[in-house]
């Protein structure tokens, strides 16, 4: 095994724990990082299986593939952010019209 695939795995398997340990997430949620990791950890330990799967969708090279793969997912976390933040804010201004209508009533 190759030193950069050794590194890369490392890595990822490091990424995987702390994830598991820092955040408290839903099991659905662990378990698509948990295919994530598997998909990532074989595509690290077979690097000619991407090029396979780019000629048989119909791109050119694996490494077009996986570029397009990460466009698509780092959007998809942005509209995770995204969301996420629009909650936050919807609950801090429901949290503001609550506490502002408390004051109201305690200064009657």
């Amino acid at each position: 095994m190759s030193p950069i695939k050794l590194l890369l795995l490392t890595l990822l398997v490091c990424m995987f724990l702390a994830y598991l340990r820092i955040f408290r997430s839903q099991i659905f949620d662990r378990i698509l990082v948990l295919i994530f990791l598997l998909v990532c950890v074989t595509f690290v330990a077979f690097p000619n299986l991407t090029t396979q799967i780019a000629i048989v969708v119909g791109v050119g090279r694996g490494a077009d593939l996986l570029l397009y793969l990460f466009c698509l997912f780092a959007l998809f976390l942005f509209l995770l952010v995204y969301r996420k933040i629009a909650e936050l804010q919807k609950q801090i201004t429901e949290m503001a019209r609550h506490d502002a209508l408390n004051r109201a009533k305690i200064v009657k």
